[in-house]
């Protein structure tokens, strides 16, 4: 069983991944700028001891998004790890996961009033840029994926399903993402 974390934004999403890449539990909570104790408060009830201990690998978001965010989880698995010795996790980044083939577009909040914005295939498919609230509401709703509000279990396996959407990384070796650094 494999832990998914990501407190990479405004959510907290918790998942329990089998090893068929089926989600076994899940929970997503908005969170109010409070992600190191609703982390730490709904991971202790979400897994028992003795599944903390039956870990055999994690999964985390690196960003980008809340930079203070991304290092909660990845203290978290750290923490964890101390006592399971992996010293490894599959890492994706916030776009990669969100996106989908059914929009054009991704966009994730990044402070109060502009969004991370990514095409998601095409030309130019591999730029970020930041865009304002108001040049986004210019885009057609149906074709723009906005946020974490779309995302549950069913897109979740589809993700664990994909080779390509997480990478394989020892844990020291797993770096944030700044926003800044990807644009």
């Amino acid at each position: 069983m494999k832990l998914f974390i990501d407190t990479s934004n405004n959510w907290l999403i918790l998942s329990l991944i089998s090893t068929d890449n089926k989600v076994v539990r899940f929970k997503k909570i908005e969170s109010k700028n409070n992600m190191v104790e609703l982390a730490n408060y709904n991971l202790s009830k979400f897994m028992t001891p003795k599944e903390i201990n039956e870990l055999d690998g994690y999964i985390l978001v690196n960003g980008p998004g809340s930079f203070t965010g991304s290092k909660v989880a990845l203290n978290i698995i750290k923490a964890i790890d101390l006592k399971l010795k992996i010293n490894k996790a599959m890492v994706t980044n916030s776009l990669k996961l969100l996106s989908d083939s059914k929009t054009k577009y991704t966009a994730i909040p990044f402070g109060k009033t502009k969004f991370l914005f990514k095409k998601n295939k095409g030309i130019g498919s591999s730029k970020f840029k930041i865009i304002t609230k108001e040049k986004l509401a210019k885009f057609p709703t149906e074709k723009v994926l906005i946020g974490y509000d779309k995302l549950n279990i069913s897109s979740l396996e589809t993700k664990f399903k994909d080779r390509t959407t997480f990478k394989m990384i020892a844990l020291d070796k797993v770096e944030i993402l700044y926003s800044k650094s990807i644009i």
